[in-house]
């Protein structure tokens, strides 16, 4: 494994997407639900020996209910932390759908909520919810249809800090205060 991050104290879930192995939490017991038809890509992938292929057309993703998570998930109902840092590799063959979600933790009626989503025109943005019923967004980078992406960043609700993106040192205030650090191609 060219990262291997099972031993780290900190780590909560590590989905590697390998080869029968797609809903699997490597670390935890976070084991994803698959919906519609995901895929093994064992053509294109960048790490490991194969990759998921979620077919917008299909519909297809995976989620864990809320009530599955490990305790001390980020963002699991009760966390009161409300730190952490998320990577991945991502690349996307075309974005004829609009908002088509890549990462998240998206709860409705009151609870705090995040989503990754990628446009109809290929824009990353990063969605925020203090309250469930209301959210807002930044824009982080727009994205080239067939290019992969190592995509990071680091969330953290504290004090008076803002979101960054790529050309701006910060995003204006908004509701509720969040460092975000910024995706990079590769």
């Amino acid at each position: 494994m060219a990262n291997d991050f099972s031993s780290e104290a900190s780590v909560k879930a590590l989905w590697r997407f390998e080869s029968g192995a797609l809903t699997t939490d490597s670390k935890g017991a976070n084991t994803l639900a698959p919906h519609n038809t995901p895929a093994e890509d064992g053509a294109d992938y960048k790490e490991g020996a194969c990759a998921v292929a979620l077919v917008t057309a299909d519909s297809d993703y995976f989620n864990v209910p809320d009530a599955n998570l490990d305790a001390g998930f980020p963002f699991k109902s009760g966390d009161t932390t409300k730190l952490m840092s998320v990577c991945l590799h991502f690349k996307g063959t075309s974005f004829a759908t609009s908002n088509r979600h890549i990462i998240g933790k998206w709860y409705e009626n009151g609870k705090r909520s995040w989503i990754l989503t990628v446009t109809s025109s290929g824009e990353l943005r990063f969605y925020y919810s203090s309250d469930g019923s209301t959210s807002n967004y930044y824009s982080m980078l727009t994205l080239t249809a067939n290019r992969w992406y190592h995509i990071g960043f680091a969330i953290s609700e504290s004090g008076a800090r803002s979101p960054f993106r790529p050309g701006r040192k910060s995003m204006p205030p908004a509701a509720s205060s969040w460092r975000i650090k910024t995706p990079y191609g590769c």
